[in-house]
């Protein structure tokens, strides 16, 4: 999958001429990236969730307590929690892992974070009308000026 970049002008010439049904066709034909974004998004969400458990504790009985406690965590307050608990492993224990590699690792999981919201929360209802969504990776403030 790769992401397609429109100029404003573009945009909006490309979706004006849209008829209803060719619009419905578009957003059918969208959908399906959009879906499977946000699938791999909950995926990463779920390693994220994995991963705290593991490094907390090892006992299943604990885990199923860790479960219900991480389900009720947004996703960026799993990824605090996460690099945290990174943060202290790579300052008590000898791994081959830096605070570089961390803050690496922070930033790619606060930009899918970000890139996921834009996809899930876009106004994709209104794009011919508007020629881009309200909000989103197609949305006025991310389209060049």
């Amino acid at each position: 999958m790769r992401e397609i970049t429109l100029g404003r002008r573009q945009a909006q010439d490309d979706l004006e001429c849209l008829e209803e049904e060719e619009l419905s066709d578009l957003l059918e034909e969208m959908a399906g990236y959009i879906g499977w974004r946000i699938i791999y998004f909950n995926s990463l969400e779920d390693i994220v969730s994995y991963a705290i458990a593991e490094n907390i504790t090892d006992d299943a009985i604990q885990d199923d307590r860790m479960s219900v406690f991480l389900a009720e965590m947004t996703y960026s307050g799993k990824c605090r929690v996460l690099i945290n608990l990174y943060g202290q492993i790579i300052e008590y224990c000898d791994v081959k892992y830096t605070v570089e590699d961390l803050t690496e690792l922070e930033k790619l999981l606060v930009e899918c974070g970000k890139r996921r919201n834009e996809y899930a929360h876009a106004n994709w209802i209104d794009l011919r009308a508007r020629g881009h969504p309200l909000k989103g990776p197609l949305s006025r403030d991310r389209l060049p000026r």
